[in-house]
């Protein structure tokens, strides 16, 4: 749990008219567009329900986290998806103008109640 293991959507199909990337084959309860600003920071909250994926459509952002009272970061890119269990402190940082899916476990309405502010950055 150390690591920030980032997930790299594999090819589920290639013909000459594109590529298909499968990003989740499960139920999401919310997906949403973050258009973030160069060095936006975003988060630095925990949720104890229900965790999220983010994945990069544009640009580089840096995921934060505290795991067992050690920070911990890695940048991810274009393509690039990592998801935040429960009960882990987060936060995100724009490394110039970058566009993330973020999608999540739980409904919208119990993310946001399930909110708790902490200082990761």
């Amino acid at each position: 749990m150390y690591e920030i293991e980032v997930l790299i959507p594999e090819v589920a199909f290639k013909d000459s008219r594109g590529t298909i990337k499968n990003l989740l084959q499960q139920t999401a309860k919310n997906i949403a567009i973050i258009w973030s600003a160069d060095q936006a920071v975003r988060g630095n909250h925990v949720h104890q329900k229900g965790g999220h994926w983010e994945y990069v459509i544009s640009g580089v952002i840096t995921i934060h986290r505290v795991v067992d009272g050690k920070p911990i970061s890695r940048s991810i890119s274009s393509g690039d998806m990592v998801y935040t269990p429960p009960g882990v402190p987060h936060a995100l940082s724009s490394e110039g103008l970058s566009a993330i899916l973020h999608i999540l476990e739980v409904p919208l309405e119990e993310h946001d109640k399930d909110t708790e502010k902490v200082k990761v950055i």
